[in-house]
């Protein structure tokens, strides 16, 4: 399974924010919110520095007291992997101007302090508010702007603020490759190093469903013509470099026997949104997507037949790591599904967490991890009856995973904010090293397929695609 993020599963009420009509902005237009779903979404992540480059001043305060250190602390938050002494105050007004407080999920009303590692983001609801008003301040008290110049040379990481911990990016092994093409690349899937295929949808989530394709390991890269007008989540070429399948919005499942010379619609049956698919061999797989829906087809897709998951949560992954027998879902609010005899009955599991889950991958049927919201990775090693909590050193969310076949070596994608990485664990997950990417500002990594324990491709928002031939540089 090309195991990526597929639309990312919100957790609480989804807002929209609406231009303020004085202190500081946050422009809609700006703010870009991957696919969201309004039948699964009930929150909204704001990822923090994007939210804080969009607030303009309309009109501006009482200027601070001079400061020449100002770019400094601005670059500080910004560029710089730590913890910022600086916060951000969220207020909403109502229609009566009266101030609400705009806060944190799961604390009261309060400031909120900047993670400025370019991963992280803050999971915040309001209290009947309409307008969102921000103001940034420093720990004196000093409100930053932007102001237009160039900003000093980095300075070493600041340290941490209460001494909490500080991911280390890794050294970059990472190579940025030109697809040509502004796309939002939901997944990939590479069936050997030089062919890969991803697919996605317009820049901006639009349809329609976009395909592309390399036959020489990256360097070139070429659009299909995939003949839907939905977005597409998730590709999978299970056996060779010809016969594979895609999945998205509307119950669309496209699939094709020439390398994506043709891609021919299949009937799925459901009009929900599809989010995951596997195959175990060219005939047999099996596509998991909203308000619990898994589909299976054992003759290519020329029929597929519902499945009990017995639940309504969407399901955002799917995975059989051995054969057609064994498999297991992950979705909404810490869901883990399980089957052991092919979907003809799916038992939940406990997984421990509410964290919505948005990827899972199995070594064998015994050994697995689910990747999901605020950072969460849970490993189990008995098929699921235990699941234990693993450290990712971020907050962020956590959009796929991909494991070699040996548990020790696994690669996760994060789609929280504005900055694209990587983590990887060398250790079957006692440990996760963040790895930086090329062309972080492009935005989040969606998706990311492994070839061997070195070699993977990731993709993501702006039509990034990024390659490793050396793990990552470590």
């Amino acid at each position: 399974m090309s195991q990526k993020r597929k639309k990312i599963i919100l957790s609480a009420a989804l807002f929209v924010l609406i231009l303020s009509a004085s202190g500081f902005v946050l422009a809609q237009t700006e703010i870009f919110l991957p696919f969201v779903k309004l039948e699964i979404a009930r929150s909204i992540f704001l990822p923090l520095a994007k939210l804080i480059t969009d607030i303009s001043l309309e009109p501006p305060p009482p200027p601070p007291a001079p400061d020449p250190e100002l770019n400094a602390k601005i670059e500080k938050i910004f560029d710089t992997p730590g913890y910022a002494e600086a916060r951000v105050t969220l207020t909403a007004l109502n229609a009566q101007n009266n101030s609400l407080q705009f806060g944190p999920e799961g604390r009261p009303p309060e400031s909120l302090a900047i993670v400025a590692d370019l991963i992280e983001a803050v999971r915040v609801y309001g209290y009947g508010g309409t307008n969102f008003v921000a103001q940034i301040v420093d720990s004196q008290g000093n409100i930053l702007s932007f102001i237009n110049a160039p900003l000093p040379p980095p300075s070493a990481p600041p340290a941490p603020i209460g001494g909490a911990p500080t991911p280390a990016a890794a050294t970059v092994g990472w190579t940025a490759l030109t697809t040509g093409v502004d796309y939002q690349f939901e997944g990939i899937h590479c069936p050997t190093s030089s062919v890969c295929y991803a697919s996605g949808a317009s820049a901006g989530g639009a349809a329609p469903g976009r395909i592309v394709k390399t036959t020489d390991g990256g360097t070139s890269w070429t659009v299909q013509t995939s003949g839907t007008d939905s977005a597409l989540y998730d590709v999978h070429f299970p056996v060779n470099v010809n016969t594979g399948y895609t999945v998205g919005d509307v119950g669309t499942i496209l699939g094709t026997t020439n390398g994506g010379t043709t891609w021919t619609a299949q009937t799925s049956g459901t009009g929900q949104t599809l989010f995951d698919a596997h195959f175990v061999d060219n005939n047999t797989g099996y596509v998991s997507g909203a308000n619990g829906v898994i589909l299976k087809t054992t003759d290519g897709g020329s029929n597929w037949t519902a499945q009990t998951s017995g639940t309504f949560n969407s399901l955002a992954g799917i995975h059989f790591p051995v054969d057609a027998t064994t498999g297991y879902a992950v979705g909404g609010l810490g869901t883990i599904r399980k089957t052991t005899n092919g979907g003809t009955t799916w038992s939940g599991l406990t997984s421990g967490t509410g964290e919505d889950l948005q990827g899972v991958w199995f070594t064998n049927n015994d050994t697995g991890y689910a990747i999901g919201n605020t950072g969460t990775i849970l490993k189990t090693t008995n098929g699921g009856t235990d699941w234990t909590a693993q450290t990712s050193g971020s907050g962020a969310t956590l959009s796929s995973i991909h494991c070699s076949v040996n548990d020790t070596t696994c690669y996760v994608t994060i789609a929280g904010a504005i900055s694209g990485r990587v983590l990887k664990t060398s250790n079957g997950g006692t440990s996760w090293a963040a790895q930086s990417v090329p062309n972080a500002s492009a935005g989040a990594l969606l998706s990311i397929f492994c070839l061997d324990n070195n070699t993977c491709f990731a993709s993501g928002l702006s039509g990034q695609v990024v390659k490793t031939t050396d793990g990552g540089g470590n």
